[in-house]
Formats: C-alpha cells, structure tokens, sequence
C-alpha cells in the first residue's frame, strides 16, 4: 500500500490503521520492508502492550489536568503512540 493510501485508511479508520511515515518506520527498524503489513504487525504488537498503553494514558492524563485549551488531543491511541514516536525522532 502506497504512503497516500495507508494515510488515508489512517484518517478514515484510526482505531484501525497507524500513519505510515518514513521517520516512524526508520525508528522502529521496519523502514527496509516497505510492506505495510508489517507495519501493521509491529504497531499492533506495540499499542497492546500495557506498559505503552498505560504511558500513552498517563500523558494524555497529565496534558488533561494542564487544561490548556489551545491543544486538542486526539483520542485514538494508534496515533497517539505515532506521534510520541514522530516527537522522539524530531526532537533527537
């Protein structure tokens, strides 16, 4: 599945599907690949962790207790969990 393609089932289905980005794909060590079902697999594998479900929970938590207005959070946590894993490529 092309970037355009997997971007879009992302958007439609978010519970379902994570953005397929390069930088995501090269953190995580699946890059070479370029099969989405692999993607698919490893961000599964991730987001069913309860370790990684409990921290994306304990962020939103705490950016909820901020109340800052001008943020909106996103309620899915495949994308949540995509972009924590975008923010620690960008911000190394």
């Amino acid at each position: 599945m092309g970037d355009r393609a997997s971007k879009f089932c992302a958007r439609k289905r978010p519970d379902l599907f994570p953005v397929r980005d390069r930088v995501v794909c090269r953190l995580l060590g699946i890059e070479r690949s370029g099969n989405a079902r692999v993607d698919w697999m490893v961000f599964r594998h991730l987001i069913s962790d309860p370790d990684v479900r409990q921290a994306i929970h304990a962020v939103v938590g705490e950016l909820e207790r901020e109340g800052d207005d001008r943020v909106e959070l996103d309620t899915e946590p495949l994308r949540l969990l995509d972009a924590a894993l975008w923010t620690k490529v960008s911000m190394a």
